[in-house]
């Protein structure tokens, strides 16, 4: 059931090893103990995340779930047509708790910031008519927090610096003619420097 290969990991800040089976099998992996408690999410497993209040943030092909680690409750979110402050594509492919204890999801149609007040989300995707807008909406490969009111998004067409407070975007690219530019446009990892 779910299937034995692991997609993704989380080493949660209590010591828990959480994996994320292809197959959409949940496994928590607690040091202490020999058995290996899991559950079946029916979805396939990309990432994970632990907010502020260790609530768990499970990223996959059929939007994201949220597990209260206290509670055991889970709440699903996912795209709805109808409604622009719903999670803007059902693969969330990358999650981000950021030091303010900001949620960020990368899915397979933009990037979407997460209001816990309304339970909604706000959307950032490419328009043609806005340089300043995110480069891609496609596919989202990473975000990273690059310290105070910045992000990296890293794209397939390139590496975005997106700006929290206006929502803004700077753009690195590739240029073959440009020996400082970045060395690909494929940007699939990212380790911010710790000053």
């Amino acid at each position: 059931e779910g299937g034995t290969s692991a997609w993704s990991f989380l080493n949660s800040r209590d010591g828990i090893l959480w994996i994320g089976g292809f197959g959409g099998t949940l496994y928590r992996v607690d040091p202490s103990r020999k058995d290996i408690p899991y559950s079946f999410l029916g979805a396939l497993v990309f990432t994970f995340e632990e907010d502020l209040s260790q609530q768990l943030w499970i990223g996959t092909d059929k939007g994201i779930f949220v597990k209260n680690r206290k509670t055991g409750a889970i709440r699903q979110f996912v795209n709805d047509s109808q409604n622009p402050n719903s999670l803007s594509g059902n693969s969330a492919n990358r999650i981000l708790c950021d030091p303010s204890g900001t949620i960020w999801a990368g899915t397979n149609n933009g990037l979407n910031r997460f209001n816990p007040k309304t339970r909604s989300f706000t959307r950032y995707q490419h328009d043609a008519e806005d340089d300043a807008s995110l480069s891609e909406t496609d596919f989202i490969n990473i975000i990273a927090d690059g310290g105070g009111d910045s992000l990296w998004i890293g794209t397939s067409t390139g590496l975005d610096l997106m700006m929290k407070t206006t929502g803004k975007f700077k753009h690195f690219r590739h240029h073959a003619e440009d020996n400082n530019s970045i060395g690909g446009n494929n940007i699939v990892s990212l380790m911010p420097e710790k000053s």
